[in-house]
């Protein structure tokens, strides 16, 4: 899998469920016939034949749109029985991070009962929920994983940096390129770390070296009501086949210094953003004349 921090954006181009929705989901669950669970478990099957972007973005799309049973820390009605948990405006469903190997704390999610019967043979109280509220909700908790039907023959995890590309509305395109399945709303604000000296200090050497960037700025962006991350936005002097070679190397780089950080070109895809952050931003990098 590609590693937290080495994702660039290049473009080429409610939380819980109704009752009586979740009556339906349970009677296909139950049955181990959602449609849902047979997105999922399609597009696992083909990931595990063939790992490459395409494959994969079909498997966080899937999961995205997707309803999954997520257990909640309140003990099961009786044992063995697993029951959904009834919750409204001042009921919500209580969560908590649980151990899933070694010491990382996430969340299991499951897409049939049987699995999380395997799982939990001692019961729970479950509710359904779409894959994005969940994933969003898992960032919020601040879970480094979720771990989708654990000990299951149809099981994978995902971790902290893929929660936040599914819930963003990205999905990979190749290595450290993501792209937005759909319009996504953006908003930026500027920078919270106390400390930017040593990301400046390492952009402005990387860009003095890629002659097709004239400024660049940084903040911070929120994706889809993700929660923020650092960004860079650059202004090109002019188009590059090298470029996305350059800059996957740098993100890389930034990996191993455990920078999580987009990349956003401003090109015609991104004028929009482009407007709101030069209106708002001074750049750090400016090339010289």
């Amino acid at each position: 899998m590609t590693r937290p921090g080495c994702a660039m954006v290049v473009f080429f181009g409610a939380a819980s469920i109704s009752a009586l929705m979740a009556r339906d989901l349970r009677a296909q669950t139950q049955a181990g016939d959602s449609p849902d669970a047979r997105r999922i478990h399609a597009a696992v099957e083909k990931l595990t034949q063939d790992d490459r972007p395409g494959t994969r973005a079909a498997l966080y799309t899937a999961l995205s749109s997707g309803v999954l049973l997520v257990p909640t820390s309140v003990r099961p009605a009786a044992k063995g029985r697993i029951t959904v948990f009834e919750f409204g405006p001042i009921r919500p469903p209580p969560f908590e991070l649980v151990r899933l190997g070694g010491d990382r704390k996430g969340l299991a999610a499951f897409t049939e009962v049987a699995f999380l019967e395997q799982f939990r043979p001692e019961g729970a109280q479950i509710v359904y929920m779409q894959g994005r509220q969940l994933f969003l909700m898992a960032l919020d908790m601040q879970a480094d994983l979720i771990a989708v039907n654990p000990g299951s023959p149809v099981s994978g995890v995902l971790e902290r940096f893929e929660l936040q590309r599914i819930a963003e509305g990205t999905v990979p395109i190749g290595q450290n390129r993501t792209e937005l399945t759909r319009d996504v709303p953006m908003r930026v604000r500027p920078l919270q770390a106390s400390s930017p000296g040593k990301l400046r200090r390492l952009l402005v050497t990387a860009f003095r070296k890629m002659p097709e960037i004239r400024t660049a700025y940084l903040f911070e962006v929120s994706m889809n009501g993700a929660p923020y991350r650092l960004a860079v936005g650059v202004e090109l002097e002019k188009e590059s086949g090298s470029l996305n070679a350059k800059m996957s190397e740098l993100m890389e780089g930034l990996g191993r210094e455990g920078i999580d950080i987009r990349v956003f070109p401003f090109d015609a895809h991104f004028e929009e953003l482009a407007a709101e952050v030069e209106a708002e931003f001074e750049p750090f990098y400016s090339r010289a004349p």
